[in-house]
């Protein structure tokens, strides 16, 4: 089966829940979908994420958290999946059991790991970027910006990248936490990197 089918399966599956996103394993094997079990307006949802197989389109497994968003990010060696709620949830991709949970004071909407897998970018609609290390408490909060962040990307290991509603493209160094530069002139939010 190709992906596309098990995508459209997938979504023909559940027409009344909404699609929180996908994401693909850097082999190719399988994929992550979540989407909403409860209506949107509801206060305590719960986020179903479903892995398949791309090849037979089989359920591999599923899992469920409580959480307002659950848009998955896959890190970039296909081993963790972490998903945006009212803090930050990190499973192991292939059993969908918690590794790491960090509590964050608003709920995520844009996650982003850094190139190695070991730290964790979230930004939500407060302006403010959270930068957490999945091997501890260790992390750092980037200075609150008045747009709404909807994109975020690590290049190389010092520096982020942030997109969001005042039509700018920010970039950062996180070992001090300053913004370095700016890219301008984009027409509309920036809402992919």
């Amino acid at each position: 089966m190709n992906p596309r089918d098990v995508l459209i399966k997938t979504a023909l599956l559940f027409p009344e829940r909404e699609i929180l996103g996908a994401v693909f394993d850097p082999q190719g094997n399988c994929f992550a979908v979540s989407r909403r079990l409860h209506q949107p307006a509801a206060r305590d949802e719960t986020v179903l994420t479903q892995v398949h197989n791309l090849e037979t389109g089989e359920l591999q497994c599923e899992f469920t958290i409580s959480c307002r968003q659950g848009s998955p990010q896959l890190s970039p060696d296909g081993r963790w999946l972490a998903l945006g709620g009212g803090g930050l949830d990190v499973l192991d991709f292939a059993t969908g059991e918690r590794v790491v949970q960090i509590p964050l004071p608003r709920a995520s909407r844009r996650l982003a790991f850094s190139q190695d897998g070991k730290q964790l970018a979230s930004s939500g609609e407060d302006g403010k970027v959270h930068i957490r290390s999945l091997d501890g408490p260790n992390g750092r909060d980037l200075p609150r910006r008045p747009a709404k962040i909807f994109a975020l990307v690590f290049f190389g290991p010092d520096y982020l990248a942030t997109g969001g509603s005042d039509n700018l493209i920010r970039l950062w160094d996180l070992a001090t936490g300053e913004e370095v530069g700016r890219l301008s002139g984009h027409q509309g939010s920036v809402v992919s990197l």
